[in-house]
């Protein structure tokens, strides 16, 4: 998939002119106007360009990316985390993105063609690296309308999300396999504000009761906007979804919870569980200075977390802006210590 005017030399918009996503010039135009013939023709040269070299050589052993807390019309903060998981995926290969939520700011995205997808995604990110997207819904899309992002996967492939939760499944090397279990926590977290609050959770519980039933998998992650537990400063009380999700995690031997939310990076564990705070895309923010149970490491910084599977070892890897590698959280498949 060609990348999001990178490979066509498409910096950003430069003296009032821009480019739409196929590369070619444009005369000026409001940021907030699309042309949805630019967006469609984008999209569509996106999808039928080759993947990079390394995305299509066979590996021992597998890569992704976990990214939160990212959309904000190319600002510098967010150009230099996607810079830098380019990098990193052009290193290693990376198959895919996994977001956990707050993909587009303030106020999420109106439709399938709002501005946003341009100017937060296909400027900013080198899609033919990045080239597949498993995203998860935060508070802020909520602000929009969450079905444009399910919607959006019909535009454009590489964005795949089957709807507001989900589950993907992941062959991995060696025959192993990965399930990603994709929540949407906001109903959870924030039931005063979803006033189908009771119909829309109990819908959930027993869609990821019966999927984690059904799952074979090998390496089990479950992927949520909002941390259960976390040295940010942002409110903590989320007692229905901390009451719902945290025994299951346990119940069902989930290795890692993967989340965002908060500005920046942290390495947790309780019980068995790996906690990944990935909430550093588009910036860092101060964390507090008491630590939670469960905190390993931790730091106030503009990055994302990278993955890499090699049989019964998963390795996650905190990386800032600057591609400086921060730390690492190994995960057993047993999910010893």
């Amino acid at each position: 998939m060609k990348p999001g005017c990178r490979a066509g030399g498409c910096e950003g918009s430069l003296a009032g002119m821009e480019r739409d996503l196929t590369g070619r010039r444009m005369g000026p135009r409001p940021a907030a106007q699309l042309s949805r013939r630019a967006l469609v023709a984008g999209l569509g040269a996106l999808a039928a360009a080759p993947r990079t070299a390394a995305a299509d050589q066979p590996a021992a052993r597998d890569s992704f990316l976990i990214l939160g807390d990212w959309g904000r019309r190319g600002a510098p903060a967010q150009r230099a985390v996607a810079e830098q998981m380019a990098a990193w995926a052009r290193r290693f290969g990376s198959r895919f993105v996994v977001t956990v939520g707050d993909n587009f700011y303030k106020y999420g995205v109106s439709d399938t063609l709002d501005s946003h997808w341009r100017q937060s995604f296909a400027d900013v990110y080198d899609l033919q690296t990045l080239h597949t997207w498993y995203p998860a819904l935060g508070n802020h899309d909520y602000r929009g309308d969450p079905d444009a992002q399910v919607g959006f996967s019909g535009r454009f492939p590489g964005w795949r999300m089957d709807g507001r939760y989900y589950r993907q499944s992941v062959a991995l090397a060696g025959g192993r396999s990965l399930d990603l279990f994709v929540l949407d926590t906001a109903p959870l977290a924030d039931p005063q504000h979803f006033p189908q609050r009771r119909s829309t959770v109990r819908a959930q519980w027993d869609w990821f009761d019966r999927e984690m039933l059904a799952s074979t998998a090998d390496w089990k992650l479950v992927v949520g906007h909002h941390p259960l537990v976390s040295s940010g400063y942002q409110e903590r009380a989320y007692p229905l979804l901390d009451a719902w999700l945290t025994p299951r995690l346990e119940r069902f031997g989930v290795h890692a919870y993967l989340s965002g939310h908060d500005h920046h990076l942290e390495h947790l564990r309780v019980g068995g569980v790996t906690h990944v705070v990935s909430g550093g895309g588009a910036g860092g923010d101060p964390m507090t200075l008491r630590r939670p149970a469960g905190h390993v490491q931790g730091w106030p910084s503009a990055g994302f977390a990278a993955v890499e599977v090699a049989g019964d070892l998963m390795t996650m890897t905190f990386v800032d802006d600057r591609g400086r590698e921060l730390g690492s959280a190994p995960i057993r498949r047993d999910r010893r210590l």
